[in-house]
């Protein structure tokens, strides 16, 4: 567990007029107001390193003027190893069918993504072209530029959105990247830092938040901001968390990915039989959908390249999904609803979609922003290579059972796929082909659909 800051208190007081009533009756005891958070009446206490939290907290509470006090907890980026290269770079964006997604839509800089986290390299080769400087800022004392000092938010970024114009690319091309460092050069900042930086990304009119990080305890206050960003029609996304090495993943997110608003996201990582759930990431509750976060090959600082693991690298994934979304028109107030609807099942799900180590399921751009919605199954007859229909039912994407009634006896061959919008079947489309024989009645069939690979 990542400690508190132990001589700071977020204090919310009643107005802003009470701030100075606030400022009086602390300085007596030697305490001071750090500073005021943006757009909210939250004050930071700064408290005597002599002096007991817990008997100040109560105190404060106590104040008419004190709505609430909460610990200015810290929080810390969920990247579990440090930068290494990887023999298959850029997996990641083809398990999330990112290849046929951007044959409909690649991003643009209209589009502009707030990459909460330890700043961002803006001279990167890869990134300098997509960084609005201008909306940009920091929040992490002692470093007042936006330059990533640490690497984790210039990779963040670049999963999220790049082009070196020589093969390196991040889930989408294009993007406005606002860069809001919340974090210091140690990969660690504060609530208070990062509610200041929620608040700037609202004052700018983002459209989407990524926020690879993460705390322990909820927070009312960032709960708020988050609140407030949600109400501003922004995308929030943030990583569900690691396991420290050598414990069991937890099956609950951490915060913020937790809140209702935020899309939370677990790490997926590749196997020989296929994606799974990372053993270090955090699941169950408060997720959403999973993405690929181990040995994530992305931009660092210096116009260099190199892989990072955790769910730190899989939101931003995420992020970049809903960007090509909102970037193709659909609205905000959609995208969960569509990634959830449109996610490739890992596990099997109840009766809802839903599995705790993947949540709604893989995403899969590609589906999303065709809006796929339905699975065609056709039953027919083989004459050559074409198949003559004679019967033609359609199942939403999410159903898992169907029943052909009053078909004649036949011996008949079935077609099933999912309807992507083609007049042709093509790589990343899931087909099932099989016979069934109705001379003798009422016939059962499972049915998988398979990914056509060529």
């Amino acid at each position: 567990m990542v400690p508190d800051n132990p001589h700071e208190l977020i204090v919310e007081v009643d107005s802003e007029d009470s701030i100075a009533k606030v400022r009086e009756e602390i300085r007596a005891y030697r305490a001071g107001i750090k500073k005021k958070i943006r757009n909210k009446n939250y004050i930071v206490v700064k408290l005597p390193e002599d002096q007991d939290k817990e008997e100040w907290r109560a105190w404060l509470a106590a104040l008419p003027e004190v709505r609430r006090v909460e610990d200015n907890q810290q929080t810390r980026m969920l990247q579990n190893t440090p930068p290494g290269y990887s023999h298959d770079q850029l997996w990641n964006l083809s398990m999330c069918r990112l290849p046929m997604a951007w044959e409909y839509e690649t991003g643009n800089l209209d589009l502009s993504v707030a990459i909460l986290d330890t700043g961002i390299d803006d001279g990167h080769e890869a990134l300098s072209h997509l960084v609005d400087t201008e909306k940009s800022a920091s929040f992490v004392d002692g470093e007042p530029d936006i330059y990533d000092y640490h690497g984790h938010g210039t990779h963040v970024a670049g999963t999220a959105a790049a082009d070196n114009g020589d093969g390196f690319v991040g889930a989408m091309w294009e993007a406005s990247l606002v860069a809001i460092k919340v974090m210091d050069e140690d990969g660690t900042g504060y609530l208070d830092w990062l509610i200041d930086g929620i608040e700037h990304a609202i004052d700018e009119d983002v459209d989407i938040i990524n926020m690879s990080l993460g705390y322990d305890q909820m927070s009312p206050s960032v709960r708020s901001a988050i609140q407030d960003a949600y109400d501003a029609g922004i995308v929030l996304v943030a990583a569900a968390g690691n396991a420290d090495q050598g414990e069991d993943a937890e099956d609950k997110a951490a915060y913020p990915a937790r809140h209702d608003e935020v899309i939370g996201v677990i790490a997926a990582e590749d196997q020989p039989s296929g994606p799974q759930k990372a053993d270090y990431s955090f699941y169950g509750d408060g997720c959403d959908v999973i993405a690929p976060g181990s040995d994530i090959y992305s931009t660092y600082p210096g116009d260099s390249y190199g892989t990072g693991t955790g769910t730190s690298m899989a939101a931003p994934m995420v992020a970049g999904a809903a960007g090509l979304l909102l970037a193709y028109g659909y609205p905000a107030d959609e995208v969960r609803g569509m990634l959830h609807r449109t996610a490739m099942n890992i596990y099997d799900t109840d009766e809802d979609g839903f599995h705790e180590k993947q949540a709604y399921g893989l995403v899969n751009a590609y589906w999303a922003v065709v809006d796929v919605q339905y699975i065609h199954i056709i039953l027919g007859e083989k004459q050559g290579e074409d198949l003559v229909p004679h019967y033609w039912q359609s199942l939403d994407i999410g159903d898992r059972e169907f029943v052909l009634q009053d078909i004649p006896p036949f011996e008949y061959d079935l077609v099933a796929w999912v309807e992507t919008g083609k007049e042709y079947i093509r790589p990343a489309d899931y087909l099932a082909e099989a016979s069934i024989d109705l001379s003798e009645g009422d016939h059962g069939l499972d049915l998988t659909l398979q990914e056509v690979t060529n």
